[in-house]
């Protein structure tokens, strides 16, 4: 079996399966966060369970679909990038969110948010918050 084979058996095990979904990736996460050197304290079980039982991204409020190569796919993100991988500092998002955010903080990323949207006549511009 080739790789492009052992990709396409994969999708077709993961995809739809909130359990294995999750699974893999927390796998793929803390092997990434190992290789990058950032701390790894999350109990992985848990991790899973969480991420399973998410239904939708905590900062946009879209549903999560649990499927490979989905912007709507849960994704694993540090609230604080400064920070390691721990049970106080992530929060599960859509794929989208997580690299669109990159190491902004949620405050910073949701007035960055809302400037996109005031400038595109979604929104008005000042609403209030301070960073």
């Amino acid at each position: 079996m080739d790789g492009y084979e052992k990709y396409t058996r994969l999708l077709e095990m993961t995809n739809g399966d909130p359990w294995r979904f999750s699974s893999l990736k927390v796998s793929k996460q803390k092997y990434a966060a190992k290789r990058r050197g950032i701390d790894w304290t999350l109990n992985d079980d848990r991790l899973i369970k969480k991420i399973a039982e998410s239904t939708h991204c905590a900062i946009s409020g879209r549903e999560l679909q649990f499927e490979i190569n989905n912007i709507d796919s849960p994704s694993i993100d540090r609230k604080n990038s400064n920070l390691g991988y721990s049970a106080r500092n992530v929060q599960i998002v859509t794929t989208a969110i997580n690299r669109a955010k990159m190491d902004l903080s949620d405050a910073e990323f949701i007035k960055l948010c809302c400037d996109v949207a005031a400038n595109n006549g979604w929104v008005k511009r000042d609403i209030g918050v301070e960073l």
